[in-house]
């Protein structure tokens, strides 16, 4: 007779449990790995583009002569 109450009256709990659990840990792995795909690293093209963007920035503000402009520019292009 005490066994009748464990766990609220029955083991109805311990299936829908698992079934919460199953489903957290598939959505943390997938949205890990969508996370991994999308948002990882920018392509080595967007990262020049950004550099040379800064660059830009950096000669107009008179941060940089034009020969060092050229030259990071440059170095950035390779």
């Amino acid at each position: 007779m005490a066994h009748e109450h464990f766990w609220f009256g029955g083991m109805w709990f311990f299936p829908f449990f698992c079934l919460l659990l199953f489903v957290g840990v598939a959505y943390l792995v997938i949205s890990h790995l969508g996370r991994n795909r999308s948002g990882g690293t920018a392509p080595d093209s967007a990262v020049a583009q950004s550099a040379l963007d800064i660059l830009k920035v950096r000669y107009a503000k008179g941060e940089l002569t034009l020969d060092e402009f050229e030259q990071m520019k440059r170095d950035i292009q390779r």
